[in-house]
């Protein structure tokens, strides 16, 4: 409020608070600068302890003052609700700042307490707040220093959870904050998940192989595994029992086909940065299309590098073609099997030209589908690179 705004001092408030401190550090008269260092030390501890009695006096007042303004006529849950929808926005991070001037230090990381700053406003915000656990449960690793407070305070309300660390080494303070997320698996509603596979597949993946009854999104990525390779999930994750999932995007990473997690998704990614499936780790193009018939609800595919090679839907090596001109990759394209993604709005495919086009040809989707197509040529193009290329366009 500006000081030309307030309101005139009434002395009659002032003179006994007053005549009050002057009560309180009357004992003090006749020190001065001039005391000995023993009766200065106590008579600063002395006017030290009345200040910090004055403060919470000060507090007591303005939290008595704030309980007249008219926001407080709001009942405590739609504040809290209202507070969802700032939790949801404004993400408490800690930032670090990278750029230093030659000769300086390294500047402070800055920490933005995003929508937690509600909990500074008053007793009643506060009070709300922390009573409210699914405030504390939103991407609750958001500032990592706070994540053990933050699921404390959750309770035992749904998680969403955004795990990243790029570095294939963990710190042990890293791989304890780490371990307290996915232990808690059971309560997760969104688990996005960027680290080395060494610590989910291996190290942690008993805290995987739990049940997890709220989960609607898994994300995987694994940025730091060799090029070449690629990691593979555990077939019992989330115990295969996650019936609320509809969306799983893997990154560098694979689930057996047979996973029931699959049946229900409506948003499902596959991407890899290699073209050539891994061996031992590499679905065929017939479980590929099983695959799809099963997820009927999917209503976006995304699959980067991810269609495999040519091979489980070519003619048999015994068949005999009769056209001359008729290449494997033709016999490819004409596999009766099909699949129908009647509910699909959106399709991105990265690829060879022949892979992009041999999953187009075996989808039935509806006309007002979006087909993202995205073609690289790792080889030089031979006759069937230029087929498959002419008719995608």
């Amino acid at each position: 409020m500006p000081e030309s705004s307030w309101p005139p001092v009434d002395n009659s408030s002032v003179a006994p608070w007053s005549a009050f401190c002057t009560s309180r550090i009357s004992i003090l008269d006749g020190v001065t600068a001039y005391s000995d260092e023993t009766t200065l030390q106590s008579s600063r501890v002395k006017l030290d302890q009345e200040l910090e009695a004055l403060r919470v006096s000060m507090h007591t007042i303005q939290s008595r003052r704030n309980a007249l303004a008219p926001i407080t006529r709001l009942h405590p849950e739609i504040l809290a609700h209202i507070f969802s929808f700032l939790a949801a926005e404004e993400i408490p991070r800690k930032i670090i700042r990278r750029f230093r001037p030659r000769g300086f230090p390294a500047p402070s990381p800055i920490l933005r307490l995003g929508w937690m700053r509600v909990t500074h406003v008053c007793q009643a915000w506060r009070k709300a707040a922390l009573d409210t656990p699914s405030l504390w449960g939103i991407d609750v690793d958001s500032m990592r220093d706070c994540t053990s407070e933050r699921l404390r305070r959750s309770k035992q309300a749904p998680l969403v959870v955004r795990y990243f660390q790029a570095t294939d080494r963990l710190a042990p303070e890293e791989q304890d904050v780490l371990k307290s997320l996915l232990s808690q698996t059971h309560r997760a509603r969104e688990l996005e998940l960027t680290c080395s596979p060494d610590h989910v597949t291996k190290n942690m993946a008993n805290l995987l192989t739990v049940r997890a009854p709220l989960l609607e999104s898994f994300v995987y990525s694994a940025p730091m595994y060799p090029a070449g390779a690629s990691c593979i999930l555990p077939a019992n994750i989330f115990a295969a029992n996650a019936p609320r999932l509809r969306k799983l995007m893997l990154a560098d990473a694979k689930l057996p086909l047979q996973s029931p997690l699959y049946d229900n998704l409506t948003h499902l990614a596959m991407n890899t940065r290699e073209h050539n499936p891994v061996s031992g780790l590499a679905f065929s193009r017939d479980e590929l299309l099983g695959l799809l018939r099963r997820t009927l609800n999917l209503e976006t595919l995304e699959l980067a590098y991810s269609i495999p090679a040519g091979g489980s839907t070519f003619a048999d090596a015994s068949m005999v073609v009769d056209d001359p001109m008729q290449s494997s990759t033709d016999l490819a394209y004409s596999s009766p099997m099909r699949v129908s993604l009647p509910s699909i709005k959106k399709i991105k495919l990265c690829g060879e030209p022949a892979d992009c086009l041999w999953i187009s040809e075996h989808m039935d989707i509806p006309a007002e589908a979006a087909l993202h197509l995205h073609c690289t040529e790792r080889q030089p193009a031979d006759q069937d690179h230029l087929s498959a290329r002419a008719a995608l366009v």
